[in-house]
């Protein structure tokens, strides 16, 4: 029966086999499939800081868009016509 649960990282590591043979590789050679990887410490990592949300109006910033999205539109339709000329 093939395995259906892709959340559960066993499952998912037998699909990959699996998926890994049909293509020819040997999961089990080191020269073709790389099993481990480095992890560096928390000295190495650089937190990310959240930034604050916008003071702005949602609203208004979609009014905006929606502006700028009909000036792109109304210069790619004098371009198309120039084009097609």
């Amino acid at each position: 029966m093939p395995v259906k649960d892709y959340t559960k990282e066993t499952d998912a590591r037998i699909v990959i086999d699996d998926l890994l043979r049909q293509v020819g590789w040997d999961h089990a050679d080191k020269s073709q499939v790389l099993t481990e990887f480095t992890v560096y410490g928390a000295d190495r990592h650089k937190p990310q800081l959240a930034e604050r949300a916008p003071d702005e109006d949602p609203a208004e910033l979609i009014h905006e868009t929606l502006t700028i999205d009909c000036e792109i539109t109304e210069g790619l339709e004098r371009l198309l016509k120039e084009v097609e000329q």
